[in-house]
């Protein structure tokens, strides 16, 4: 009887170490950016996002008076912010080569409740995008066509081929590379709620960023992202549709890094309290299955103008200027099934440009719309 109980303990507790899965046992860093590698070659998945306002608000007054009147603008400010909702659904159908996103935005009070909606959908395989504007058909869709989604042809664009493929992989290049940077003791593991659970994860690890360093990295990803878009110029190109096609992609070009160049700028703004505390559980494939962005942003102005004495990294009493305090939560669910929602067909959508042509506000910029033209389209 000993022998059969000790053969079935041991039996036990091998069913129980192969049941562990490899990132459970990774080392916290590495377990974050194989996490990270399996987001980008997940099968197709659904993703559910929501964003909600904790707190909103002009900081370090000075005065007595001013105490006063900043605290009542924050809580008007903070009244009204909280009311609005943000959320979204996201599928990616890697089946299909197609990939929705619906945005949602919403007012919410004891006696109103709107919402908006703006589904669209990527058809990478027949190079078209559809975007359902029926929450403003009648305005700048044509009413004949409501409730339909509106076409375009993206094979006229002028960008290179394969570029949104090229894209992710820039995403998940720089994604990889700064999480590699946090030491692994800052990085938290925390316990699995039940919600974790029913979502099978079996790891949940917590650790912070700061936007700063996020923002350091635009320049470099940028110019990646620009060489990815842009398609090779040939030397044989000739023509005037050629050379205007060329010069209006530099032209995008220097636009792009004119404006990374002022997102690295403005991260000087943020005063080192700044951070984001991201909340990340995995299943045991390694998938991500739950994240959530706890984002407190200290915009202090005076960091522009060199006269900030700020120099800790460590959390302080607020600087005088802008708070920004906001947690973003995303599930993800129907690993390996995910279909789109409402997808467009033949019979639901319309040409785009002639739907946008053919609205009320259309019609006062027809002179704009050109469909023989391939870079107005």
């Amino acid at each position: 009887m000993k022998s059969l109980k000790t053969a079935g303990l041991m039996f036990a507790c091998f069913g129980l170490t192969a049941c562990v899965s490899p990132i459970q046992k990774m080392p916290a860093n590495e377990a974050l950016q194989f996490g990270t590698n399996q987001f980008y070659e997940m099968p197709s998945y659904r993703m559910d996002m929501s964003a909600k306002l904790i707190n909103m608000g002009v900081t370090g007054a000075k005065s007595d008076t001013d105490v006063a009147s900043t605290d009542t603008f924050n809580k008007y400010l903070n009244f009204f912010g909280k009311k609005f909702i943000f959320n979204g659904t996201g599928i990616i159908d890697t089946v299909n080569d197609q990939y929705q996103i619906i945005p949602e935005y919403g007012y919410e009070a004891k006696n109103i409740n709107g919402h908006i909606r703006f589904p669209i959908v990527l058809d990478r395989k027949a190079k078209l995008l559809y975007t359902d504007l029926s929450a403003l058909d009648g305005l700048i869709t044509n009413i004949d066509n409501a409730g339909k989604y509106s076409r375009f042809d993206l094979s006229k664009l002028p960008i290179a081929p394969d570029a949104d493929k090229k894209l992710v992989d820039i995403m998940r290049k720089y994604s990889y590379q700064m999480l590699g940077k946090i030491p692994a003791e800052h990085i938290n593991e925390l316990p699995l709620t039940a919600e974790d659970r029913k979502l099978n994860a079996v790891r949940k690890l917590q650790f912070d960023l700061k936007p700063q360093d996020q923002i350091a990295m635009f320049p470099s990803m940028w110019d990646e992202m620009i060489d990815a878009l842009i398609p090779p110029r040939k030397d044989n190109a000739i023509g005037d549709s050629a050379k205007s096609s060329a010069a209006k992609a530099q032209e995008i070009t220097e636009d792009i890094k004119h404006n990374a160049g002022l997102v690295t700028e403005l991260g000087k703004l943020f005063s080192p309290e700044s951070r984001d505390q991201y909340t990340v559980s995995f299943n045991r494939a390694g998938q991500i299955v739950t994240m959530r962005a706890d984002s407190n942003y200290l915009i202090n102005p005076e960091a522009m103008s060199g006269d900030s004495n700020q120099k800790s990294t460590e959390p302080t009493a607020p600087k005088s200027g802008f708070q920004m305090h906001f947690i973003t939560d995303m599930t993800v669910t129907d690993i390996g099934k995910a279909k789109l929602i409402d997808p467009p067909t033949a019979e639901n959508s319309v040409d785009g440009i002639e739907n946008l042509k053919n609205s009320p506000i259309g019609k006062s910029f027809a002179d704009k719309f050109d469909s023989t033209n391939n870079d107005a389209t």
